[in-house]
């Protein structure tokens, strides 16, 4: 019994020497724990969605290789990213909900990606035209159809998107125009300016009242047409996207102005447009 306690006595004073001989913040080979690697557990990481952009590009010949049609498309797209920005693999365990919305959004896109539904048709009507033209039926210009992202304005539970697409089958000049997208990354659908908005009506009376004050402001009433403040007032939808200024909203090419004009384009800030918006359009907007 004695010879047990010299040897358990032994034992404790060799390890509080050798604890009085590590240096200041040297850790205790003992106290660390063991997964059986030596080493703690990876903390698993915090998934969330990001919006980049991609580009799809093609250009279409004649048989004679004359180039007779060209498209463009640069479209949104959610990634799954980490905090360090690398992107999920289809292996990695991320939630059901983000997989959902990253699905929902993307497919919305899905034409523009593989080529756009008209590429098709803009090459077949280029190519006959080419041909009509080669036979005095007038001066051929190549078409081409281009989306090009603007903006993306993003939250944690948000995306704006801001596009111009431009669409070219001859004539004077392109046909334009401003495209957006508003997008709820939590619900996983996108939004009108209706679903954010306490009544549709207020709100299209609110945009239309802003749009005439900057107007006048600017003292540009002979830059549109005659009558274009009724046509203003009895829009029955606008349209627009959201940035760190508030609201843009834009009119189709000769809606209230000539061509020349460029696409008339106006943003309601976000003081003057606070008092329509309802619960969900606040949260989202972080307002």
């Amino acid at each position: 019994m004695k010879k047990l306690l010299s040897l358990t006595l032994a034992l404790v004073i060799a390890l509080a020497l050798a604890a009085c001989t590590r240096s200041p913040g040297e850790p205790d080979p003992a106290a660390q724990p063991d997964n059986g690697q030596g080493s703690t557990t990876p903390e698993a990481p915090v998934w969330h969605l990001e919006c980049k952009t991609e580009v799809y590009a093609e250009d279409f010949q004649a048989d004679d290789g004359t180039a007779v049609a060209s498209v463009s498309y640069e479209t949104p797209l959610l990634v799954i990213v980490d905090e360090s920005g690398t992107p999920a693999q289809e292996s990695d365990e991320v939630p059901e909900t983000l997989r959902t919305a990253q699905a929902v959004f993307n497919d919305a896109f899905s034409d523009y990606r593989s080529g756009g539904a008209g590429a098709g048709g803009l090459k077949a009507d280029a190519t006959d035209w080419y041909a009509q033209c080669n036979e005095g039926a007038g001066l051929f210009i190549p078409y081409s159809d281009t989306l090009q992202i603007a903006r993306v304005y993003e939250t944690d539970s948000f995306v704006s998107v801001r596009a111009f697409c431009s669409l070219y089958l001859g004539g004077a000049h392109p046909m334009d125009a401003m495209l957006t997208w508003n997008f709820d990354k939590e619900q996983a659908c996108f939004l009108s300016l209706e679903d954010l908005a306490t009544d549709s009506a207020a709100l299209n009376e609110l945009i239309a009242t802003q749009i005439l004050q900057q107007i006048t402001d600017q003292g540009d009433q002979d830059s549109y047409f005659d009558g274009f403040e009724d046509t203003i007032r009895e829009k029955e939808r606008f349209e627009g996207c959201f940035d760190e200024g508030g609201l843009t909203v834009a009119f189709s090419e000769y809606e209230i102005a000539p061509y020349a004009g460029g696409i008339p384009t106006f943003t309601i800030p976000y003081e003057a447009l606070r008092p329509v918006l309802n619960e969900r359009g606040g949260a989202l907007l972080s307002l």
